[in-house]
């Protein structure tokens, strides 16, 4: 059995006329994972236009539960008498600092890496996770001996909510800092931070982040000057050039696949038609079994789970699609060169289970219609294809009776 290496980025580098142009750079995005559903994300311009963005956003049950910890890392270096602020942050009406006018390029291999032109010196700016564990990097490499300064910005909430002064101060969870650094205590809010990529979305824009201090550290000419920033205790390693976002495992040691970043987990109906190419084809077939077997060992009346909420709740199993896929799954997986008895031991016996309950009718009203032996799906009101969005009450693109891609599954 052949396997292909892990992919690589082979995104080209951002040159310096695009990296200061701010309304180019602010839309370009990086992300940073480590197979737990942590992650880092930002812009190329360094300044944060989403409440998901981070120098380090944690997973406290992976791939769920997750944090943002570090919203991010404000940097100002000395050299020459002269301070250059190296970051950017949107305000109401403004930018400040803005970085991203000394930036010669950003580049995403080995990582997200930002190389800064500064009077005829060179510094370089990398960010990356630790794999498998709860723990970020952020580290600094000039030509020259330079001072660094770096302040974090605390966010300690759940991705998807934002932090106000009325809040506290943040503490739980906790983010430590480890470095050959000088720590100087020096707490204090900064106020009504925006965020307009959720502007535009119509989402809640605004938020307070809490600043404990800053670290100072003497850059050595050459030398990388690391940061960790961790919740189980120091450590370190180099970046590992692997960009294999989607596939995590989860906190008993099993593999899943994340449906997308920043706010999706694991989706069954993506997970099942993603695997041929995340893991089929690069012949990764144990993990893929693995996969499968999970997602059976979750089905309900013959329906596997639509989706694991993102707070660790029972799963979801509003899917009428989902399942089916889970077919043309094991197909694909059996024809690489997976092993039959799997088929036979365990997706036979499960496959008769998921036709009888179809059969019969299952969940949201999902049945075979006996007069013509088409799959019925939903009901109004609910949301049980790919095209599932919903506000409250109101489904946007209905679809409950007998859709065309579910019968074509089904037949």
């Amino acid at each position: 059995m052949s396997t292909v290496a892990p992919a690589r980025n082979l995104t080209p580098p951002v040159p310096a006329e695009v990296c200061r142009d701010f309304f180019k750079s602010s839309k370009i995005e990086w992300l940073e994972t480590n197979g737990t559903g942590a992650f880092a994300m930002g812009t190329v311009a360094g300044v944060n236009t989403r409440r998901y963005h981070a120098a380090l956003l944690v997973s406290l049950k992976p791939p769920v539960e997750r944090r943002v910890l570090v919203a991010r890392m404000e940097d100002q270096v000395t050299f020459d008498d002269v301070n250059y602020e190296l970051g950017a942050c949107q305000y109401p009406g403004a930018v400040a600092p803005q970085g991203f006018q000394y930036l010669d390029e950003f580049r995403a291999d080995p990582c997200a890496t930002w190389t800064f032109g500064l009077n005829g010196a060179k510094l370089e700016k990398q960010i990356y996770l630790i794999e498998g564990k709860q723990a970020g990097i952020v580290r600094y490499r000039a030509d020259r001996p330079m001072t660094l300064r770096v302040r974090p910005f605390l966010a300690g909430r759940d991705y998807h909510a934002l932090r106000h002064v009325d809040w506290g101060v943040p503490t739980d969870p906790r983010a430590d800092f480890y470095s050959d650094g000088t720590w100087t205590e020096d707490g204090h809010w900064y106020n009504n931070i925006e965020y307009l990529e959720e502007l535009d979305r119509g989402m809640e824009f605004r938020e307070d982040l809490y600043t404990p201090g800053f670290l100072t550290i003497e850059l050595r000419a050459g030398e990388w000057s690391p940061i960790c920033i961790s919740m189980e205790g120091p450590c370190y390693a180099e970046p590992n050039g692997k960009h294999d976002y989607f596939v995590v495992k989860r906190a008993d040691g099993k593999p899943t696949i994340m449906a997308g970043y920043p706010w999706f987990t694991d989706w069954g109906r993506d997970t099942m038609i993603s695997l041929p190419g995340l893991l089929i084809t690069p012949g990764r077939l144990e993990e893929a079994r693995s996969i499968i077997e999970g997602f059976l060992a979750f089905r309900k009346d013959g329906i596997i789970p639509n989706r694991f909420p993102d707070a660790g709740e029972q799963p979801e199993y509003n899917t009428a699609d989902g399942t089916l896929w889970i077919f043309q799954a094991v197909r694909a997986w059996l024809a690489a060169g997976g092993d039959f008895s799997f088929v036979r031991d365990v997706m036979y016996p499960a496959g008769e289970d998921i036709i009888a309950w179809h059969r019969r009718g299952t969940w949201y009203s999902i049945g075979v219609d006996p007069e013509d032996h088409l799959l019925v799906a939903g009901t109004p009101g609910t949301q049980l294809t790919w095209m599932d969005a919903k506000v409250g009450d109101w489904v946007c693109t209905p679809r409950h009776g007998k859709p065309v891609e579910i019968n074509a599954l089904w037949h």
